[in-house]
């Protein structure tokens, strides 16, 4: 269990209105975050979260949406443990993702995934098509795709921006 993990269960014992007081501080924290590769520091326009319309109002989503940060594969992790740990139907957990966040419950574990695999990208040498099976994408061509949908560049266009800027 990552220390992120323990921290949240520690919190299930507060008031709703004060987990999601200290979720938002979470959110704000990781949001600010600014990566320092190489002597030179990346800051990206969309940092994990940011990409949300707004920030959810259900403690339950941002609860979901730091648990599934913390997992190495978004798209891979046991979606159902996670929202019974939270006392919520993976059902229910679904169905309060776009009115949270204004993205399916799919397309936000898509865009966790890709965040994770873009910030990996420009952190390490790493191999693309490693980067995207470890990130649980089944092939390298779909990640390619959704890489473009999400960036509006390919991978290795992106990681050649940052390479090279």
């Amino acid at each position: 269990m990552s220390k992120l993990n323990h921290i949240l269960e520690q919190i299930l014992g507060l008031s709703k209105a004060e987990q999601l007081s200290l979720a938002h501080k979470l959110l704000d924290l990781i949001s600010n975050s600014t990566i320092v590769e190489k002597g030179k520091s990346v800051s990206f326009e969309d940092p994990p979260f940011c990409f949300f319309k707004e920030k959810p109002t259900d403690f339950r989503v941002t609860q979901f949406l730091l648990l599934i940060w913390s997992e190495k594969s978004p798209l891979e992790a046991n979606h159902d443990e996670i929202a019974f740990r939270l006392n919520i139907s993976l059902d229910r957990l679904r169905h309060l993702f776009p009115e949270n966040v204004g993205l399916s419950f799919k397309e936000c574990l898509k865009r966790i995934a890709m965040e994770k695999c873009k910030i990996q990208m420009v952190q390490s040498n790493e191999n693309i098509t490693s980067i995207a099976l470890d990130h649980g994408f089944e092939n390298p061509s779909s990640f390619t795709r959704t890489f473009k949908r999400f960036f509006e560049a390919g991978p290795r266009e992106y990681k050649n921006m940052c390479d090279s800027g």
